[in-house]
């Protein structure tokens, strides 16, 4: 899946200007949902311009002990 990740974003900054500022950014990758037809449906609803934002409990990050999202976060 890596391999897949890097070739989508390399080809998002390929549609850029040298010049951009989303060259050299970092960016992490996550999932919707937690099954492969969950994850389907809400990639669809994002496709249609339904689904436009996304939230989960901070408690969820604290008991991963995942560092919390911030302002700025490019996610794939």
């Amino acid at each position: 899946m890596t391999e897949r990740i890097e070739q989508y974003w390399h080809g998002f900054l390929a549609t850029l200007p040298p010049n951009s500022a989303y060259h050299g950014r970092v960016y992490v990758t996550e999932g919707f949902g937690d099954s492969p037809e969950l994850a389907d449906e809400l990639g669809r609803l994002v496709l249609n311009g339904i689904k436009t934002a996304t939230c989960s409990a901070l408690c969820e990050w604290e008991d991963e002990k995942k560092s919390i999202p911030q302002a700025g976060l490019l996610s794939i």
